[in-house]
This record gives C-alpha cells, sequence and structure tokens, in this order.
C-alpha cells in the first residue's frame, strides 16, 4: 500500500456588502443593507496531494443565498488563468443566508444582482484561492 503526502492550504475573504446593497432572500424587501451584526466571509481550500496527475482542487465557500452559473463560470475562469488550476476543479457552495447580497440571476421578486459587488466578490474570490494555493 503507497501513501501520499497530501497539500491543504486555507484562505478567506470578507465578502460583506457595502451599506445599501440589494440583500437577497426577502420578496418585497425595499431597502438595501444598513447595518452589519456579523461580516459574510469567503472560505477557501486548496487541496493537492504529492504525484497527483489529476491536478489540484480548490473548494470555496461563500456566506451568499447561493452561487449562480454566471459566478461560478467567471471564477473558475479566473482561477483557471491566474492559477492554473482546471475550471471544473474549482467548486463553488453557498452557506444560504438571507442576509447576503444577491448572486442568483435566476430568483424573481428577491433582490437585484449589484454589478460593482459581483466584480468585487471575483477579486476576493482570487485573493482568497492565490492565499489558500500558497
Amino acid at each position: 500500500m503507497s501513501s501520499s503526502l497530501f497539500l491543504i492550504g486555507a484562505g478567506r475573504a470578507t465578502i460583506t456588502p457595502p451599506m445599501g446593497t440589494a440583500l437577497a432572500g426577502f420578496a418585497g424587501r425595499e431597502h438595501g443593507a444598513d447595518s452589519v451584526r456579523d461580516d459574510l466571509e469567503l472560505r477557501v481550500f486548496w487541496v493537492d496531494a504529492e504525484g497527483n496527475q489529476a491536478g489540484p482542487l480548490c473548494i470555496m465557500c461563500f456566506d451568499l443565498i447561493g452561487v449562480g452559473k454566471r459566478l461560478t463560470a467567471e471564477v473558475r475562469a479566473d482561477l483557471a488563468q491566474h492559477l492554473g488550476i482546471k475550471p471544473e476543479a474549482v467548486l463553488l457552495a453557498a452557506s444560504h443566508t438571507h442576509c447576503g447580497p444577491q448572486a442568483l440571476e435566476n430568483m424573481i421578486d428577491t433582490g437585484e444582482i449589484d454589478a460593482d459587488y459581483m466584480q468585487s466578490l471575483r477579486q476576493w474570490c482570487l485573493q482568497a484561492a492565490k492565499a489558500a494555493k500558497m
């Protein structure tokens, strides 16, 4: 029986939106974020193994209501370009909080997607993944 050395790294980012950002999860909400009780976080885990031919795996866990197809495709492309990981090896998951910004393009009447926030989110994903890979 052979053994492999597993290499596991972790990274994180605070992903709390600016005050006023539209939030997801409540139909008919008429105002954006007006306070912060606890910051929203992104946790990233980078997993590889000695001699692994398939390449690394990156797991991203967001404090968001969900992660849409567009964000998934963009983050996978960003990490592939900047970190050399296969897009299909980047897994995204959400805690399903109703106190975070909208990130799902297919939800109706539950908050609008904020393009500036989503651009920032992509940068935070890349930074946290770089930290996890080190």
